[in-house]
Formats: structure tokens, C-alpha cells, sequence
């Protein structure tokens, strides 16, 4: 719910259970009365960004939709008639920062230029207007003044922590708030992820991965390889963006004489509403099957191990590292699930029937994407870590899979970790579980 600049009249957004029809209402708070402004649809899922922003001065409001295959943003009257689009192409917008309607500008982020980066730009409120606003290659993101002469930008890369600056609208700095400057950091030189785009062998699909290297790096060699993954619906971890103790760790592995990879799988984001619509009815298929597409192509390389390949992935990353040790084996030696769905039955159902629908009309979907229904398959060493008071994949996810383990006499093994929740986090635990997560990869790869 929101208001509108009407004291009177409330708007109020309304999704259906199936999540594929989404109505945009206003009320009229003194009557109740309400009545249907516009409606999206999808034959899969409707993407709720909660992008409604209404102009002061006119009877009009900007609003996000996919309807053209991409999210832009478009502009309406009260009636839901469409105006114009403000943003168009085959790309995508990620969010509205906020809209100045004095100077007629709406500030946006996307990904324009790069799905791998983010950018900020801005488009001018008669549709004739757009550029971009941010120039590095990178992750940016906005945080602008009320009266929109300034901007607090947040700016990383692959391998720079976030830096903070105070900006004018136009992109121009004014003074670096915290460049974040970090010795430390250069002084253990962690080494890159570089940037590369995987051709399947199925249908030619191209993927966009990622692979860090060891600094010593010797093409006549041959390496182990850690996969990182995770490939849940419109998810991206494909990014120039900083990921902090994940990146610290995945470099640490390296120095230790390990490659690292990473793949988006088809279903992910940034490239449209078509290829995320690939999830739809069956999370498990083209996310484990491009798991293997990645394996594969990594075993192609003539200084890659084909036989010592592992993969690890945390919540929806620890489901896909089930589901690639059981239903993708044998191409992975080694993984490690942390806080993993094992059974979409088990999930969070507003989740779960945004991609999966409903279970009594997809029992099929749901059986093929359980990764109990492939345990017999499995082959490899597998770690199970799940936090006891985890409250989003609840614990009963990883105990269930332990116990059907267990009947088939398959060999695994387990770590818990009491009181933590979904994150893993508090007290010792992190050092522990990266820790054992060294350990587990070192010795079993």
C-alpha cells in the first residue's frame, strides 16, 4: 500500500496466489470503494519491485514493468492508460532511485552497459532523454537528497571494497565520503576474478562466468577447481561487485593451489524476463544441468583436473550442490551444501509457488526438483552445514536428507552449529566453518 499525492485515494497493489497477475488499485478511504487502475501478467511469475512512484503536479505515475521482455520504466495517467516508456531496449533496469519532477529527471540503476555491472543513469520525464550517470565498470548505486542536487554514490568492483562519495546529480564528485584505501588488502594482493562467457553444449546457450586464477598461475599444470554457485531465479553472482569475505575466501583457496569458478545458470538474471522464465515449474533442471555445462567446460581445459572438480553453495547455492552431487554426478568429486533446501515442500510456500506453482498442480515439478528424489545417485564427497536455529531453510531440510541418507548406507558428512540461524554467523563460527571448509576441500580434492 501507498499513497497517492490525494490524501483521499490510496493505492494498493494486489497479487494473486499463482503471483502471475498483479493489479494495481486505488481506494478511496473515505467509501472503501476500489477500483482496478492496471494489471500485469505473466505466464510464469510477475516480478514485484515495488517501483510505483506518483508525480505531484499531474495525475501521473511511473511505474516498472517486464511487459516488453525487459523491466523499464513507463509512465501512466490515473486511468492506467500508458503514456509513453522512459526507458526502453533489451536490458534491464534493476530499481528507481527517485524521481525529480521539478528538473523532469527519474534516476535509475541498470545494466545497460554490462550485465556484469550496474550502472546509474537517469531519463528525462518527456521520454526523449537518457544517459548514463556512473563511469567506471562496477557496482554503483544512489542515494539521493530530497532535493536532488546531490547523491551519495556507492561504488566496488571484483577486487575494491565499497567506496562512498558525495556527488552532484550530474555524476561530478564533490568529495570522497570513504575511499576505503585498504593496505591490508593490497598487501596480501588477492588476485581478480576474470570475466568470461561459457558456451553450452547443448544448444549454444552463452553463460556468463567468472575464474579466478592462482597468482602463479602455470598453463602446463594441472589444478583443481572449486565451483561456487547458487543460480536461483533472476539471481545473479556473475558481478563486478565486491563480495567481501566470500571473495577473501575463494583467494585464500587459490593460494593454496586451487582455480575458482563461477556460473550463472539459465533462469538467472539481468538478460531478460525470457531466460528467467527458464526456472519456471522445475528450479532444479537448467540450474543443475548448466552446473554440468560448467564442468564440462571446465574438464575441457587442458589445465584443469577433470577429475578433481568440487562445488559448494550456501541456502539456495547449497540445494544446487545437492542436486549436483546426486542428479549431476558423477562430475563433481567433492561438494559442500551449507543451510541447503533439500525439498521445495519444505520452503517458504509465497517462495516456492512464485516459481514452482502450486504443488497439486505441478506434483511432476516438484518430485523432479527434490533432491530427495535423486539421492540415490550420489556419488563424491559431501559436507552438510546447517545452523539449529536457522528459521528461513529450516533445519528439517538437512536432517531429512541425513536420515535418507543414512537408509540408502550413503556416506556424508554433517556439521551443525548450535544456535546460528540462516547466516552461519556469531561468535567463532565463521573462522570455524571456513575453517572446515579449507580442510574439507584440501583433503578431499
Amino acid at each position: 500500500m501507498q499513497w497517492t499525492p490525494n490524501p483521499a485515494v490510496l493505492s494498493i497493489q494486489r497479487l494473486n496466489r499463482l503471483q502471475n497477475k498483479l493489479d494495481l488499485m486505488f481506494a478511496d478511504v473515505q467509501s472503501g470503494a476500489t477500483r482496478v487502475v492496471m494489471s500485469e501478467k505473466d505466464p510464469c511469475w510477475v516480478g514485484v519491485s515495488d517501483d510505483l512512484i506518483f508525480l505531484d503536479k499531474k495525475e501521473q505515475f511511473v511505474w516498472t514493468s517486464e511487459r516488453s521482455g525487459y523491466l523499464h520504466a513507463y509512465l501512466f495517467d490515473y486511468n492506467g492508460r500508458l503514456l509513453y516508456p522512459l526507458t526502453a531496449g533489451e536490458w534491464e533496469l534493476s530499481a528507481l532511485h527517485g524521481l525529480d519532477e521539478t528538473a523532469g529527471w527519474l534516476y535509475a540503476t541498470g545494466k545497460k552497459d554490462g550485465v556484469v555491472d550496474q550502472n546509474v543513469y537517469r531519463a528525462s520525464l518527456d521520454g526523449k532523454s537518457f544517459e548514463r550517470l556512473s563511469q567506471r565498470p562496477g557496482w554503483h548505486g544512489p542515494n539521493l537528497s530530497p532535493d536532488f542536487k546531490h547523491v551519495i554514490g556507492t561504488f566496488s568492483d571484483a577486487k575494491t571494497p565499497a567506496q562512498i562519495s558525495l556527488r552532484k546529480t550530474d555524476g561530478n564528485l564533490v568529495s570522497w565520503l570513504e575511499k576505503n584505501e585498504n593496505t591490508a588488502l593490497s598487501q596480501f594482493a588477492p588476485v581478480a576474478p576474470q570475466f568470461l562467457k561459457v558456451k553450452t553444449g547443448d544448444d549454444g546457450t552463452l553463460l556468463n562466468a567468472w575464474m579466478m586464477k592462482p597468482a602463479n598461475f602455470d598453463s602446463s599444470k594441472k589444478y583443481p577447481v572449486i565451483m561456487f554457485c547458487y543460480s536461483g531465479p533472476g539471481a545473479q553472482h556473475v558481478v563486478n561487485r565486491w563480495e567481501g569475505s566470500r571473495y577473501l575466501w575463494h583467494s585464500l583457496m587459490t593460494e593454496k593451489g586451487f582455480i575458482i569458478f563461477c556460473i550463472d545458470s539459465r533462469g538467472t538474471g539481468g538478460q531478460g524476463k525470457k531466460f528467467k522464465n527458464l526456472a519456471y515449474g522445475d528450479l532444479g533442471k537448467w540450474s543443475t544441468h548448466d552446473q554440468i555445462e560448467g564442468a564440462k567446460y571446465l574438464a575441457s581445459l587442458p589445465y584443469v583436473d577433470a577429475n578433481r572438480i568440487g562445488i559448494w553453495g550456501h541456502s539456495g547455492g547449497g540445494y544446487l550442490t545437492c542436486m549436483a552431487m546426486t542428479k549431476g554426478a558423477p562430475h563433481f568429486k567433492a561438494g559442500i551444501a551449507r543451510a541447503p533446501v533439500t525439498d521445495f515442500l519444505l520452503y517458504d510456500s509465497i517462495w516456492t509457488e512464485r516459481y514452482m506453482g502450486l504443488p497439486k498442480d505441478n506434483s511432476e515439478g516438484y518430485k523432479s526438483t527434490s533432491v530427495m528424489t535423486h539421492i540415490d545417485r550420489l556419488q563424491g564427497k559431501l559436507l552438510l552445514v546447517h545452523g539449529m536455529a536457522d528459521d528461513n531453510v529450516h533445519l528439517q531440510n538437512t536432517v531429512q536428507l541425513q536420515n535418507a541418507l543414512q537408509d540408502l548406507n550413503k556416506q556424508f558428512e554433517v556439521m551443525y552449529y548450535h544456535g546460528r540461524n540462516h547466516r552461519l554467523s556469531g561468535g567463532n563460527t565463521d573462522l570455524h566453518l571456513h575453517t572446515l571448509m579449507t580442510e574439507f576441500f584440501m583433503e578431499n580434492l
